[in-house]
This record gives structure tokens, C-alpha cells and sequence, in this order.
């Protein structure tokens, strides 16, 4: 191959390199339609949701928030694990790590995901098997813990 040749094969390339890496960001907007109705039905408590995607070329991440009728240890226990699993099984692809936080329903115009969550107690992080996956109100999962937890990402559960 000359000169010429190689210029041609590397300017080709480059030209489509952004439609190779455009198919990278293209699950988030699957998640955002995927997860939030898989969410709120995986638990009675669980009124409402909201989602932000991330997506990089590892793939897609997400960050979800719940909100809940009833914000007791008790039911944030039930509710978080509900949420974790049911939104993990109904992402579109595989994702690469999810993070949740939790505030008390009715979910306001105004909230954003920039806003703090409840702080969850040390009761229950513990009866969820979470302690150490915690970081300023939010419970953080790669998708090896989320294997872990759950099992492997697509299979029937």
C-alpha cells in the first residue's frame, strides 16, 4: 500500500468513526423508556421515578430516583431492593453500573437528580447488604455487584 493509499484508508476511517461511536450513546434513550413503568410496578410504594442515563464507550450507566408513599426503614428496605432488581432486569442492554436514591413521593415540578435524597440509615444500608456501596445518599452498584446481587444481566428472573 502507498503512501496515497493509507491517507485515503485513514481519512475514510476517520470519517466514520463518528457514526461507530454515535451506536455507543444510542441505549440511553431505551433505558429512560425501559426502566421507570418496570420500576414503579415492581412495588406498591413506589409512586413515581425519575432517570439519567450516562453513556460512554463502556456503555450505559444509570441513576434512578425513587419516590415513595412511605419513607419507614422498613418499607425503604423493601422498596429499594424492588426498585434495584426490577430496574436492572428491565434495562434495555446491559448497563455498566446503576445508582439510586430515594426522596418521599409526591415528586415536585422543581426536583432534579442535582438535588440531595433522604439519607438512608445505617439499618437500613445493613438490611440491604449495602454497606460500603453507599456515597452521600445514594447507593452505588457496577454491574459486577448487580451480577452478584441479582444474577447475570438478560436472565430470566
Amino acid at each position: 500500500m502507498n503512501r496515497a493509499q493509507r491517507l485515503a484508508a485513514v481519512a475514510t476511517s476517520l470519517s466514520a468513526a463518528p457514526f461507530v461511536f454515535a451506536g455507543c450513546a444510542a441505549p440511553a434513550s431505551g433505558f429512560e423508556q425501559a426502566i421507570p413503568p418496570a420500576v414503579i410496578a415492581s412495588d406498591a410504594n413506589i409512586a413515581d421515578v425519575a432517570i439519567s442515563t450516562s453513556s460512554n464507550l463502556g456503555g450505559s450507566g444509570f441513576w434512578i430516583r425513587i419516590y415513595l408513599l412511605d419513607v419507614s426503614d422498613d418499607a425503604l428496605v423493601g422498596s429499594i431492593d424492588a426498585a434495584l432488581v426490577s430496574a436492572y432486569r428491565a434495562a434495555p442492554s446491559k448497563p455498566t453500573d446503576v445508582t439510586l436514591d430515594v426522596k418521599q413521593a409526591p415528586r415536585s415540578a422543581d426536583d432534579s437528580l442535582t438535588m440531595p435524597g433522604l439519607k438512608l440509615s445505617d439499618a437500613v444500608v445493613d438490611a440491604l447488604g449495602l454497606r460500603g456501596h453507599t456515597l452521600d445518599r445514594t447507593i452505588e452498584l457496577s454491574i459486577d455487584e448487580l451480577v452478584e446481587r441479582y444474577g447475570a444481566w438478560g436472565a430470566a428472573g
